[in-house]
């Protein structure tokens, strides 16, 4: 069941610069300063972070939480993509993410996904909150 999952979502997978033409205003179209600094995440790799993720953390009692499987379960019905990489901060004039973070982009709302990660000691990263909407920053 996990392969055919795993397939499902990686089928469903757009590039960024595909899903740009099918919308002008993206988000993904303003520049960006360092965009190309970091690593860029591969579908593979965001599928296991998924796939392996922690219990979803609902401390601040957040609305608008879901589970890392919920998200996994969109990707494998509707096209999806992820801008950048897990990065920290955020964009100007909104407040700062702390947290390593990346958002997986959807064509229907919500449109996005804003998934947050740690740095585990042992090399590598843990998603502990996956929130649905607008990104948290």
């Amino acid at each position: 069941m996990a392969s055919l999952r795993r397939f499902a979502v990686l089928s469903h997978f757009v590039e960024i610069h595909i899903f740009d033409e099918w919308h002008p205003d993206s988000a993904s179209r303003r520049p960006r300063p360092f965009q190309d600094e970091f690593q860029q995440l591969t579908p593979e790799v965001i599928y296991d972070l998924l796939d392996s993720a922690d219990k979803m953390h609902n401390a601040a009692g957040l609305s608008n939480i879901v589970s890392a499987r919920s998200l996994l379960e969109r990707m494998s019905r509707e096209q999806w993509t992820c801008r950048g990489s897990a990065h920290e901060g955020g964009r100007e004039g909104r407040r700062q993410d702390p947290y390593l973070h990346f958002d997986v982009n959807f064509h229907r709302p919500p449109k996005a996904c804003h998934v947050r990660c740690r740095e585990l000691k042992t090399g590598g990263l843990l998603v502990f909150q996956v929130t649905d909407g607008p990104s948290v920053r």
